[in-house]
């Protein structure tokens, strides 16, 4: 009954916070959009970091594995391990971005492939490493597989499932001592380099002379993508919506067997074999807090009211220090007593910055302003 009482407490409290932030924040506002300046400031502050830090660390992580396979040892296996974590944490922190040149070639899924509800993935995995396909091996040739056998889900079956100790097993010659460990290294090496050819494709299109930068940045009628500097703030607007609500109903509510198909349809929380389900989570709220304050939508709330933008940036704030409390690790479930208490607890700060700066952006980009399941939660 604790646990369930101090939920309550907190629900009152976040509610009475948006009470204040909605009452604060007359209805007719309307703000003085500048989708110009916006679109360039999010695209220097945070989507060129964001992806530069992703290829950094998908090249760490390729390094790491080629020590690996190379010289086989438990200190090796751990620094992969510690490689692998911070990949995931960076992938994280731009997941949200789901357009650009990231949409393209199905380089999202390619990354990382979830939600995976029937579990392809799992089983193309241990299929193509039962009959050690060769394929596997060469990242030309992988980079034209299925989706899910190329990304961070398909290395974390790699690296977490059954079969883990044959990668840290050499023999005298310092070799991977085991044929199935020597070709699941192989597989899992061929897995980062792919991993670093996409981050890197993404970097250049997003580059000062990246052909998807000169898109984002010279709109007009002859532009094929965004014909206004609108256009492309709306893209923005809406990935700051989507995003939470996405951390909120999909990575939360519905791990958790609270979405609105009811416990019965859990979803299999993302990366939660390798135990990052949580650092995740933390990396997707810590990423969106950056597209709204590094991205520039911070700047564009209520000129005549700077209080507001301090009341959502605390809000997502409130969010990422909820989820660095979390203890959790790999064999841990998202649904046990105390870490379910607390991601519930950062679902109503979540909420609250989407649903009132949310809408007031929204109105300022011609978005409509939506309903949605955590509306009523």
């Amino acid at each position: 009954m604790g646990d369930l009482r101090m939920i309550k407490v907190h629900a009152g409290l976040a509610v009475a916070g948006l009470t204040a932030l909605l009452s604060a924040t007359p209805a007719s506002t309307v703000l003085a959009f500048d989708a110009g300046i916006v679109t360039r400031q999010a695209l220097e502050g945070h989507i060129r970091p964001g992806y530069g830090r992703l290829a950094d660390a998908f090249a760490q992580l390729e390094t790491a594995f080629a020590a690996l396979c190379k010289s086989p040892s438990e200190p090796a296996l751990a620094q992969v391990d510690t490689a692998y974590r911070a990949a995931v944490v960076a992938w994280g922190g731009v997941e949200h971005l789901r357009f650009g040149p990231v949409a393209e070639k199905n380089r999202y899924e390619r990354i990382a492939f979830w939600p995976d509800p029937k579990g392809i993935g799992r089983r193309q995995v241990a299929r193509a490493m039962r009959k050690r396909d060769p394929s596997l091996q060469d990242v030309e040739r992988l980079s034209k597989k299925s989706v899910a056998l190329q990304g961070l889900t398909a290395l974390e079956l790699v690296l977490h499932g059954k079969g883990r100790d044959t990668l840290k097993t050499a023999d005298e010659a310092g070799k991977t001592a085991d044929e199935a460990g020597a070709f699941r290294c192989s597989y899992g090496e061929t897995i980062t380099r792919n991993l670093s050819a996409i981050s890197r494709e993404i970097v250049e299109a997003w580059s000062p002379d990246g052909a998807f930068a000169k898109l984002w940045l010279s709109v007009g009628p002859e532009n094929p993508v965004y014909r206004s500097a609108q256009e492309a703030a709306r893209e923005l607007v809406r990935t700051y919506i989507d995003g939470l609500e996405s951390v909120h109903q999909f990575k939360i509510r519905a791990s958790l067997g609270l979405g609105p198909d009811g416990p019965r349809r859990k979803r299999r929380a993302a990366f939660s074999r390798s135990g990052l389900a949580v650092a995740l989570i933390t990396a997707n709220a810590a990423g969106l807090r950056d597209l709204f304050v590094d991205g520039g939508l911070a700047d564009q709330l209520s000129p005549e009211d700077p209080g507001l933008a301090v009341s959502i940036r605390g809000e997502l704030d409130r969010a990422v220090e909820v989820a660095q409390t979390i203890a959790f690790s790999k064999g841990m479930r998202l649904a046990e007593p105390a870490v379910e208490e607390k991601l519930l607890l950062m679902g109503f700060p979540l909420a609250n910055a989407r649903e009132t700066a949310g809408d007031l952006l929204a109105d300022a980009v011609g978005l409509p302003i939506r309903f949605t399941d955590s509306d009523a939660n």
